[in-house]
Formats: structure tokens, sequence, C-alpha cells
């Protein structure tokens, strides 16, 4: 299994401002800095399965639709 190190830096007077914002959308008032980032983790594993999911789907779909069929009708 591969392991993808994603590293992020956020400059220290922006970390209170990133944790504000997600406070909100997560809709957790006492939301903490170790859990953001965890919340962040699991939030860019969902975009990248939908990423792929989304990927996959497109070139399935053109598949499909570059396929010849044929059907015989009398």
């Amino acid at each position: 299994m591969a392991t993808l190190n994603l590293s992020v830096t956020i400059a220290d007077q922006d970390l209170p401002r990133l944790l504000e914002a997600c406070r909100d959308v997560f809709g957790n008032p006492e939301l903490t800095e170790a859990q953001m980032t965890e919340m962040l983790r699991q939030y860019g594993i969902t975009q990248m399965t939908q990423l792929v999911h989304n990927y996959e789907r497109k070139l399935a779909i053109k598949a499909a639709e570059d396929a010849a069929y044929s059907i015989e009708v009398q």
C-alpha cells in the first residue's frame, strides 16, 4: 500500500483564522487544532475518493458513448 505524505505549511498568524473557519464549517465551536487537522485529513481523503470516482465515471461515459452498437431490427 502506498502512503502519501501531504505536508501543509501555514503562516503562524493564519492558523487561528483557519481554526475559526473550520469551527464554523464543521459546526464545532470547541474544535481543537488536533481535531481540525484530523478533520481536514478526512476531508482530503473524501476529496481524493470523489476525484477518482468522477474521473473514472467520465471515462466510462466516454467509452459507452464511443462504442459501436448495432442491433438488427426487422
